[in-house]
């Protein structure tokens, strides 16, 4: 049991954040955030990330509007029928009011013009970090009262 709530209260302190991007402009996003002791994975391509996202829970999806191998927007809507409400940020080099409008329709948490700052990026995963502790905490706290196994 101790070391299953080690590795519980490690896991509670990483994010898992997937990058779908052009490779040659993700790298520099995997680095910093491997450096900030985060997992990151980069895939660059809308058919690649959608397989992923089915088989894996992340808790950060870092999304290229105009993506390569298909669309950014497309590939938020069917992140949202497959998992619902996750952590989504969308980040592109174009300026268009137009993306930015129909990217924040698919309810992203951050819509970042590129090139952005690496403090920007350490808030965001801050914040995310912050909420995911929060929510282990909360779910720590209902197992030790014995609340999940009650039955109504």
């Amino acid at each position: 049991m101790k070391k299953n709530k080690e590795n519980y209260l490690i896991e509670s302190q990483l994010l898992d954040i997937l990058i779908v991007d052009r490779k040659s402009e993700a790298n520099h996003l995997q680095l910093y955030i491997k450096k900030l002791m985060h997992k990151a994975t980069i895939l660059d391509s809308y058919k690649e990330a959608l397989h992923e996202i089915r088989n894996r829970d992340f808790d950060l999806i870092m999304i290229e509007m105009n993506l390569s191998k298909g669309n950014g927007i497309d590939l938020i809507k069917q992140i949202r029928k497959l998992k619902g409400i996750l952590n989504v940020l969308a980040m592109t080099r174009d300026t268009s009011r137009e993306l930015e409008r129909k990217a924040r329709e698919q309810r992203v948490i951050y819509y970042m013009i590129k090139p952005f700052e690496a403090n920007e990026l350490q808030s965001i995963i801050n914040h995310i970090l912050k909420k995911k502790r929060q929510t282990h905490s909360l779910s720590e706290s209902i197992d030790e009262a014995g609340i999940k196994n009650l039955k109504f």
